[in-house]
């Protein structure tokens, strides 16, 4: 550190001398005191780095010119003396600068750090080591006597560089080697998530087989873990993809202000975290299949039912919807099978057969039987009414608004019922098995309608501050729109659109089985078509008929569920059944007699001519023509029987030689006479 007099600093400065003396009491710059070569009292010394950087390099270029000035004066180059003490010179400024430029590109941390540690030099600057001891104490500093010494020693040398901590210096460097961290990595950086005890254990295996010496600590993995690999790569290796979006995937922003109230509907399912008790006294947790406003967020049709979701419910929860809100334009729904199936969104491969309803009306009764006359009905609901159909992203809750409805539903409505379950078995109240003891668990129907209630007191509670819609509730958002109603025709469209369409299954010898029921449907009119495969349609809240349909899409008849006949009719009603299944059996086969007796008689004469004229025909498409017989060599074959033929003539020759002359007695004739088939048995028969 270089030190410059008190009164070259003054016109180093261009300053006064007061002004300089106020900068050194208020460590505007650093100075120190040392003893007047002249005797009297001592004299302020200003350290060179304290000062600005242009009053430094005024200095040094000043320094220069006087050695310049003085070698010519003495008329020759400068001596060795001059040029050593110029480079200790320049060295020490170039030094100072170093110093100065680690103090100034130093942390903000680290700067404050210098700074108070530069005030205890300069208040310690005079004192001995008990003065110093009392200094800490009375000021609290987190240092001893020998660490001040050490800070006098290092700012003497150094100036404020030489306070500055050693923080960081290694930044960067880790005693863990590369590739042992890699496998330590590869190990904790799993789903199943592996502790941090037993990655280390894995990677110190690894160490000890490759490296000698002591592997690093775990603290060492864990550090450099938290240091080189980022927080978003960790969470999503150990926490897995989905847990990733939550926290921390992108999440598109909707611009719902460009939509109108019911114009997009989103659907999807919910399991309640309430006990029900059903009629017959089962206990359940229901399911809840809604339907939601994506920009006011209003339910806007919903279906509560015990067993698990499947398109029935989604179809009748549409219903509901369209009954009370009319059709919406679009539709946002997940991916699951259930929604995608043919009847609702077309499916993966939809099939969208047309039917005839004039066939319909001709058969319907006055049963009440809802209907729809139009020119034709396609199976997919959504693509005959008109309804656009987006499938969300896969396992994405966030895409769904539904999905934080379903959380509010949650927390207003179901913590407030007895039979709460939680959300998990770490969560469940422990009075939930004395409610169900104690029969406190709610009635079935009685929750139909508390839910009925709740979901018009939900629609109604304004969103929060931060919300996009702030301080308005849905049913405020809704009536601001006031958007008009797509309602269909005719409400039997609805009725006939809401109806599953089966799979195509074969008529069978009892009639078509309905798989996904377990149960047969038969009608007199499927007698013709066993073996064919058809559709079934069928109201999904009364599955005694069902319209049957063809393949290509024509009615064939309403069919009637088949009930089971007791094997043994020991009373009137199975009496009455067995007699009907007679009757259907003996109807049935009459009707295909019938339809056998209705071909075509055809005698045997002419269905021989028929093949032989069909045979011809084959051969001159394919312009095949059969020639003429020719003239064959015959070649007479030896066998070794040929001589037991020749014994049996002779045989028989010498037997009527020497044989006594006997009546001839003719042979009965046969009881019935062989007629020859072929024209061969016809020659043989007339030859013998």
């Amino acid at each position: 550190m270089t030190f410059i007099p008190f009164a070259d600093c003054v016109a180093l400065l261009g300053i006064s001398q007061p002004a300089l003396s106020k900068k050194i009491k208020l460590s505007y710059v650093n100075a120190r005191q040392v003893p007047n070569p002249n005797g009297g009292r001592p004299v302020w010394e200003i350290a060179l780095e304290s000062l600005p950087q242009e009053a430094q390099d005024r200095y040094w270029q000043q320094q220069r010119l006087a050695a310049e000035v003085a070698a010519k004066k003495r008329g020759g180059r400068p001596s060795k003396a001059q040029k050593e003490a110029q480079a200790r010179a320049e060295a020490e400024a170039a030094a100072e600068v170093a110093a100065t430029e680690a103090y100034i590109t130093a942390p903000g941390w680290q700067r404050d750090i210098v700074d108070d540690r530069y005030a205890v030099v300069q208040d310690t600057i005079d004192m001995g080591r008990k003065a110093i001891a009392e200094y800490i104490r009375a000021n609290n500093i987190q240092a001893t006597v020998g660490t001040v010494y050490r800070w006098r020693r290092a700012f003497k040398e150094q100036g404020k560089a030489g306070l500055l901590t050693a923080y960081g210096n290694r930044k960067g460097e880790s005693a863990v080697p590369d590739d042992v961290f890699s496998k330590f990595v590869a190990i904790y950086n799993s789903e199943s998530q592996p502790s941090s005890q037993t990655a280390y254990i894995a990677a110190k295996g690894w160490f000890d087989e490759h490296y000698s010496g002591t592997c690093p600590s775990l603290k060492a993995f864990e550090y450099r873990y938290k240091r080189d690999i980022p927080e978003v790569q960790r969470y999503m290796a150990r926490f897995g993809e989905s847990a990733y979006n939550r926290k921390y995937g992108y999440s598109i922003t909707r611009d719902l202000t460009s939509l109108t109230a019911g114009e997009v509907a989103v659907g999807d399912h919910m399991q309640l975290d309430v006990l029900a008790r059903m009629p017959d006294g089962r206990v359940v947790r229901p399911w809840l299949t809604a339907w939601c406003d994506m920009k006011s967020r209003r339910f806007m049709g919903w279906l509560l039912h015990p067993e698990a979701p499947n398109s029935d419910h989604i179809l009748l929860s549409f219903k509901n919807m369209a009954e009370r809100f009319g059709l919406p334009r679009y539709i946002y729904i997940d991916n699951g099978k259930d929604y995608r199936s043919k009847d609702f969104a077309g499916g993966r491969n939809a099939i969208r057969p047309e039917y005839n309803l004039d066939r319909i009306a001709s058969l319907v009764e006055d049963t009440g039987t809802q209907v729809l006359f139009k020119t034709k009905i396609v199976s997919n609901l959504t693509a005959e009414l008109g309804i656009g159909v987006q499938f969300a992203i896969p396992y994405g809750a966030q895409s769904k608004v539904i999905e934080r409805r379903f959380e509010d539903h949650h927390d207003k409505f179901e913590r407030l019922l007895d039979g709460y379950t939680g959300t998990n078995t770490v969560k469940r109240p422990e009075n939930l098995k004395k409610q169900i003891k104690s029969d406190k668990i709610l009635p079935y129907d009685e929750l139909c309608q508390l839910l009925e209630r709740f979901l018009q007191v939900l629609d109604r509670i304004p969103f929060g501050s931060k919300a996009i819609m702030a301080n308005c509730s849905p049913v405020e958002i809704w009536n601001k729109d006031n958007p008009a109603l797509r309602r269909v025709s005719d409400p039997r469209t609805l009725a006939l659109f809401c109806m599953r369409t089966s799979r195509p299954v074969k008529v069978g010898k009892n009639g078509v089985k309905d798989s996904d029921l377990g149960v047969i449907y038969w009608d007199d009119a499927l007698v013709s078509h066993k073996g064919e495969r058809v559709f079934l349609r069928r109201d999904m809240q009364n599955y005694r008929y069902a319209w049957v349909y063809s393949e290509s899409d024509e009615l064939i008849c309403r069919a009637e569920q088949q009930t089971l006949v007791k094997p043994i009719a020991d009373d009137p009603i199975s009496k009455a059944e067995l007699a009907e299944g007679m009757r259907r059996k003996r109807a049935e086969k009459k009707a295909v007699k019938a339809l056998i007796k209705a071909q075509e008689d055809i005698t045997n004469e002419e269905r021989i001519r028929m093949l032989e004229a069909g045979v011809a025909a084959i051969n001159r498409e394919r312009g095949y023509e059969e020639p003429d017989e020719p003239a064959r060599t015959l070649v007479m074959q030896q066998t070794p029987l040929d001589t037991r033929v020749r014994e049996q003539e002779r045989y028989l020759k010498e037997a009527t030689t020497n044989s006594p002359v006997l009546p001839i007695i003719d042979a009965p004739a046969p009881k019935k006479k062989l007629l020859p088939c072929t024209a061969t048995q016809r020659d043989y028969q007339n030859k013998n």
